[in-house]
């Protein structure tokens, strides 16, 4: 949710001080966030299956970086950055509600077996 925040904060960015600070929360989302997918992944997943959930970690990591800026540009294009920012704001609190929603049923699921 930090790393999201960072890019709706953008939207309200005027100054120097104001983009340094939502870069700093960008920063913190982002260390705190990506650097313990790969032990999270191998923590929910069987010794068999983490080398292949960890490997579809980094494709989809791979194809976000290989979009983004498409779909950057493209929003930039018939819109402006203030848009770009919502959608990926959006984008990011849609797949956490996802995740949380799916981790909440792997949860139920275990308490009830």
């Amino acid at each position: 949710m930090i790393f999201a925040s960072s890019f709706l904060l953008l939207v309200f960015a005027r100054s120097l001080l104001d983009f340094t600070l939502d870069f700093v929360v960008l920063t913190i989302g982002e260390t705190t966030s990506f650097a313990g997918l790969p032990a999270w992944i191998a923590q929910l997943t069987d010794v068999d299956e983490a080398g292949h959930y960890q490997g579809l970690l980094n494709i989809t990591i791979s194809v976000g970086r290989a979009i983004g800026p498409l779909y950057g540009g493209y929003v930039i294009e018939a819109g402006n950055y203030q848009l770009l920012f919502i959608s990926v704001f959006l984008m990011m609190f849609i797949t956490l509600l996802i995740v949380i929603a799916y981790l909440t049923r792997i949860h139920r699921l275990q308490a009830h077996s």
